[in-house]
């Protein structure tokens, strides 16, 4: 089996070291904007080979692993040259975009397997550097096909299932994107705020767990995160609004020494976590 990745960051990186431990089959080629990475992965005996336009046509897979718009340039670049039948992926954080230039590009492209992939997998750092072998083992990933046939998609599955991925998950644009600004966005908003009181840079000593879990999403790349943010807008907006209005309550009760409703709240907040800890994964 033959892989092509496209971009060598942490989850082209990691991608490709999880591949490379777990699928002993597969001929990894990778490409890379940067020359130094491309032989740096070659010198980790990460990838195999470099990935360029006249091998990128032999691929069975090709992962794309960039932000929105440079996904779009490349699978612009890259979709006339792959061979029928190649699953071609992406792994943007934001689906709703990307979703739609897919369809077209399948519209453009039949014989060609466009999958929407988002491993929930990642770190506070980037760069290959901080890549690791074991970045996807035990995630879950979501997946929006496009035009995907069923036998496609148990492919797909055996091939991640190969990675020790967690589980899968198939939804759509619009679900996917709704969930991810409350699940993944609305954490990293809220913990940039936090993080900002002046007592933070005095906390030695003073905190333990709650401030180091809550805190700990503030460490993210702009470059990467701003993007994804603006084109989801709508819904981190809406998942601010709701979360301002669950604090003004509580911020209601305390002003006004209301300890039945101050326990009211706090009882329903820990009511709703053990509650969303019972969800079981649907076969």
């Amino acid at each position: 089996m033959k892989i092509g990745i496209v971009g060598l960051g942490l989850m082209g990186g990691s991608l490709a070291k999880g591949i490379k431990r777990n699928i002993s089959d597969a001929v990894v080629y990778g490409l890379d904007i940067s020359k130094e990475i491309i032989m740096r992965a070659k010198l980790l005996e990460i990838i195999d080979e470099t990935l360029d336009k006249k091998n990128i046509g032999e691929m069975d897979l090709v992962f794309v692993c960039a932000g929105l718009e440079e996904t779009k340039q490349i699978i612009n670049d890259i979709a006339p040259l792959l061979k029928p039948k190649t699953m071609c992926f992406d792994i943007t954080g934001v689906k709703k975009t990307i979703v739609e230039f897919l369809k077209e590009k399948s519209k453009e492209y039949p014989q060609i397997d466009f999958i929407s992939l988002h491993p929930m997998a990642g770190r506070e750092y980037s760069g290959l550097r901080h890549s690791t072998v074991n970045l996807y083992e035990n995630a879950y990933i979501l997946v929006v096909p496009i035009n995907s046939s069923l036998s496609s998609l148990q492919k797909m599955k055996n091939f991640l299932k190969k990675l020790k991925i967690a589980n899968i998950k198939i939804t759509s644009a619009i679900e996917h994107d709704k969930m991810i600004s409350y699940t993944s966005q609305l954490p990293h908003v809220l913990s940039n705020a936090y993080v900002k009181n002046s007592l933070a840079q005095k906390s030695l000593g003073f905190s333990a767990g709650s401030f180091r879990d809550f805190t700990r999403v503030a460490q993210i790349s702009s470059k990467m995160w701003v993007p994804l943010m603006l084109e989801n807008k709508e819904n981190v907006l809406d998942a601010i609004k709701d979360f301002k209005e669950n604090l003004e309550k509580l911020e209601k009760a305390i002003e006004t020494d209301d300890a039945k409703a101050l326990k009211k709240l706090l009882d329903e907040g820990n009511d709703a976590k053990l509650s969303s800890d019972k969800q079981k994964w649907e076969d």
